[in-house]
């Protein structure tokens, strides 16, 4: 009973605070989902979507045995935030990369990756505790196989899929895990996954190409998230009816 107060409370602020005249409160505020990996759906944030975004990070990995800068997988991080072509769309359409990277590494690596947005209000580094906050700001993933992928199909809106060091030489095949054998197969033809790029370049375009058309969905990926069955609309009658039905 006090988590759905609570739950009333925060509607009412962001009601009172961001909206008028209001009649359809499911098309004002949405519900943010994030699906971890026991299936358990969690409530992450509630908010109005106001601006447009990028949201950029990649799962950590036991392969990198010495989390170094040099690595082949940070190597690619980097080309990607280098990308003068890149930065230039986002200047120029006024859209926002959010990046992070793992909180495993964060504390090492936070002023090395804040040096590359010196100066650049188009790129923003942020803490691990903003990724709930930030992620319904966004019109886009980019990431590899992070979980939170899931919060962008839940919100409808398209990823792009690249893992940095699935080429790395320096992993031996024996120590590869069984999802690098996966996304082999998609690349050999094997598989069908779409957005799915194997290079910084192709990552590139295909982000360009979001920003260029507005971030409106392919019809093959609106197809592929349709295939989830999810049920939007209405997220905080559903939520607040749930908890008061719980014994």
């Amino acid at each position: 009973a006090n988590i759905t107060h609570d739950i009333i409370n925060i509607t009412n602020n962001e009601i009172m605070n961001n909206t008028k005249n209001i009649t359809d409160l499911s098309n004002v505020i949405e519900l943010n989902y994030t699906v971890n990996m026991t299936s358990i759906i969690t409530p992450t944030t509630i908010l109005k979507k106001e601006e447009r975004g990028i949201f950029m990070m990649f799962a950590w990995r036991n392969l990198i045995k010495e989390c170094e800068i040099s690595t082949y997988y940070f190597d690619n991080i980097t080309k990607i935030l280098d990308n003068e072509d890149l930065y230039d769309l986002l200047e120029k359409e006024n859209v926002i990369l959010y990046f992070t990277i793992h909180a495993l590494v964060i504390n090492k690596y936070r002023n090395t990756y804040k040096s590359l947005f010196n100066n650049r209000k188009h790129f923003r580094f942020i803490e691990q505790q903003e990724i709930m906050e930030t992620i319904p700001k966004c019109d886009l993933i980019i990431t590899d196989f992070s979980t939170l992928v899931f919060d962008f199909v839940y919100l409808n809106r398209p990823y792009v899929l690249f893992i940095p060091d699935l080429d790395d030489p320096e992993i031996e095949d024996n120590y590869k895990p069984e999802y690098f054998e996966y996304y082999e197969k998609i690349r050999n033809g094997k598989v069908k996954l779409d957005n799915f790029f194997y290079t910084v370049d192709d990552l590139i375009n295909k982000t360009m190409y979001y920003i260029n058309n507005d971030f409106v969905m392919e019809d093959n990926i609106q197809s592929f998230y349709d295939s989830f069955g999810i049920k939007r609309g209405n997220n905080i009658d559903k939520l607040i009816n749930y908890l008061i039905h719980l014994k």
